[in-house]
């Protein structure tokens, strides 16, 4: 991990996630979030779906990514990420 995406990851768990929001930081958020997606098996769209209907919800001056894509990219920083390899007919699936 490069020094700029250390201070990358610094300044998004220090952001709220809305002004005076002291129970989540943004990166708190978008992890729980993307551990949710992954728990229910939510496609890449539906949980783009969600931040924009988050986004319209939350207090004017919320730091939420504007799609899935913009928050994988936040997440891989973490070095969270990880490869879909499908290895039978049976859809099953090695990570």
């Amino acid at each position: 991990v490069h020094a700029n995406t250390n201070f990358e990851l610094l300044e998004d768990a220090k952001q709220e996630l809305y002004p005076r929001c002291k129970k989540f930081s943004k990166l708190s958020f978008l992890v729980q979030l993307y551990h949710i997606k992954w728990l229910n098996g939510w496609t890449n769209k539906s949980f783009t779906i969600l931040l924009e209907l988050l986004k319209d919800a939350l207090p004017e001056g919320e730091t939420l990514p504007n799609s899935f894509y913009q928050t994988k990219k936040i997440i891989a920083k973490l070095g969270l990420a990880y490869e879909k390899i499908d290895i039978c007919l049976e859809k099953c699936m090695l990570y």
